[in-house]
């Protein structure tokens, strides 16, 4: 006998939406590319400070601070304090978005 879980059939169902809404949420603020390639950036390493997302992207500490500052402001990341390092964490948006 086949059981098929409820569960699974509506996550599948609503999966593809959620992330098109996310999508949807995080396109009104008009990123360019370069912002939206730090962005998946920092959702891959799930939290980073400007030092990591250096290493990564070929910009330079300047760009990458006032990107970051621009995420903030726009609720796309938090920032918490690590030691002496700012670690910034993707909003759940941008979680889902581009998971």
């Amino acid at each position: 006998m086949l059981v098929i879980s409820l569960d699974v059939i509506t996550m599948e169902v609503a999966k593809p939406a959620i992330s098109e809404l996310a999508k949807s949420r995080i396109k009104v603020h008009e990123l360019t590319y370069s912002e939206e390639q730090i962005l998946k950036k920092l959702v891959e390493a799930k939290e980073a400070s400007v030092k990591d997302i250096l290493e990564v992207t070929a910009k330079n500490r300047a760009y990458i601070s006032r990107v970051l500052n621009k995420f903030l402001k726009l609720n796309l990341v938090s920032v918490t304090q690590k030691g002496t390092s700012r670690l910034y964490i993707p909003s759940l948006d941008a979680k889902i978005a581009y998971s």
